[in-house]
């Protein structure tokens, strides 16, 4: 469940409902490389194989590496909604991160 961000906001500020927002994003997008990482495992371990000699890692290595992006980007639109919709906004990256 999404925590209550609007009174989080209204209580603490924006910099605390910025770290909840954030770790509300992170917990859901960690859902799918720890599924793709277990079923990574449970092939290796079935395969009799390990990570130097297993086929599939340079894959799972590439899949984690495109998953960092696309989570990183999501976030950073996420903040931006947000900062827009509690009116700080601001065109200087700095001043948004200080928060």
């Amino acid at each position: 469940k999404a925590p209550p961000l609007e009174v989080i906001r209204d209580y603490y500020g924006e910099g605390v409902a910025f770290y909840f927002a954030w770790m509300y994003h992170m917990i859901c997008w960690y859902v799918l490389p720890g599924l793709f990482g277990l079923v990574a495992y449970i092939v290796r371990r079935y395969r009799g194989d390990t990570v130097d000699n297993c086929e599939f890692t340079p894959f799972v290595g590439l899949i984690t590496f495109c998953w960092a992006v696309v989570c990183n980007r999501c976030w950073e639109r996420r903040e931006s909604e947000l900062a827009y919709k509690w009116g700080t906004f601001t065109s200087n990256d700095e001043d948004r991160r200080s928060l």
